[in-house]
């Protein structure tokens, strides 16, 4: 079982993070506290959005493997990072 740092404390999936999310009832609520912590703590939003994604991907696995009876909802931080500055046709052409 992998573990990883979260900033918060080290959460292993699948079992521990349903354990740390206080079980279903209370999930969304800790999520967003989770969510508050890491972009507290200087965190890019898409950083954060990626780990929520890995504990969402982690509930689904559990799901489909009968540990949990549903999925619970996770809340996930909004990410403004679309691209800006393309290179034109003639700066593409005069790339080594």
């Amino acid at each position: 079982m992998t573990s990883f740092d979260s900033g918060v404390g080290m959460i292993s999936t699948p079992r521990a993070v349903a354990r740390a999310a206080g079980g279903l009832i209370h999930t969304a609520r800790v999520v967003k506290g989770y969510i508050h912590a890491r972009l507290t703590k200087g965190a890019a939003p898409a950083t954060v959005k990626n780990e929520v994604g890995v504990l969402g991907r982690a509930f689904t696995l559990a799901c489909r493997s009968g540990h949990m009876p549903h999925r619970p909802y996770l809340p996930s931080p909004r990410v403004s990072n679309a691209r800006t500055g393309f290179f034109t046709d003639a700066e593409v052409r005069t790339l080594p």
